[in-house]
């Protein structure tokens, strides 16, 4: 392998997005494959490439129980449109519910209320009471209407990582109260034109609380995608949608293949 390979794919890895450290971590994977097998054209440099990926990506498995999701992310990364959104693709098999608990922002409630009526999903706010009481009345009616899927929006404040993890765990603790026993999913949304910001979000979430999938937004021609990959390492959790554009429709269960050929064979096939 030529130095001026390695330098251009570095490129082409740094200009998609993956990041320094991750960037790191392929180029030296690399180097030591080209070691015990020398890499001596083209195509199987992309093979191992997409291998490594192959590797870090996770893949999410459907929801099968009774789940209440908690949807995290900062304000601002389509985190009421993610949960509209979902409401839509579940209820084509579920019965959904979308409890608003994001008191502090009156136009989030508004906006999820209309994407309910869109989905004819049930829909649960009280703007007046604190997040905390109003995930357990929720989730109250949420078993009297025996809800399959419960999507919970919460606060895109990020003042501090003791505050947001007390918080989260607060409303945590609301679920066996008004529920009792059933299946707890953290979707973490970010929005991957966010580049190196996204990943820094991900970090204090993950520090204040258990994610357990990822949904990436805005993955269309504006966004280039490679932030997927550090995060997804870093975090050890998979991804479960993308958004890809602002319909209805427009979230997508992750499909890993189709992921790594855009990222490698447009991303990095452009740089090379």
């Amino acid at each position: 392998l030529h130095a001026d390979v390695i330098e251009a794919l570095e490129d082409a890895l740094l200009m998609s997005d993956v990041g320094l450290e991750t960037t790191t971590q392929i180029i030296e994977h690399i180097q030591l494959i080209n070691k015990k097998h020398p890499i001596t054209n083209y195509e199987t440099l992309l093979d191992v490439l997409y291998q490594y990926v192959d590797e870090i990506l996770l893949e999410s498995k459907p929801l099968v129980n009774k789940h209440v999701i908690f949807v995290v992310g900062v304000n601002g990364v389509g985190k009421t449109t993610t949960i509209g959104k979902l409401a839509h693709l579940y209820a084509q098999e579920k019965k959904v519910m979308i409890i608003a608990a994001d008191t502090f922002r009156a136009a989030a409630i508004d906006q999820l209320s209309i994407w309910a009526k869109k989905s004819d999903v049930e829909f649960y706010s009280n703007p007046s009471k604190d997040p905390s009481s109003v995930i357990f009345d929720g989730l109250k009616k949420a078993k009297e209407l025996d809800s399959e899927i419960i999507l919970i929006d919460t606060a895109g404040r990020l003042q501090n990582k003791s505050h947001l993890m007390a918080e989260l765990s607060k409303m945590r603790q609301m679920i066996s109260k008004a529920y009792g026993e059933i299946d707890i999913h953290t979707f973490l949304v970010i929005d991957a034109t966010t580049g190196q910001n996204g990943l820094s979000q991900a970090k204090l979430f993950h520090e204040a609380t258990k994610i357990t999938d990822l949904v990436i937004t805005k993955l269309d021609g504006t966004s280039k995608g490679g932030i997927v990959l550090p995060i997804v390492s870093m975090l050890n959790v998979p991804i479960a949608y993308i958004g890809i554009g602002e319909g209805i429709d427009d979230l997508k269960p992750f499909d890993k293949e189709a992921f790594m050929q855009q990222l490698i064979h447009h991303g990095v096939n452009d740089g090379l």
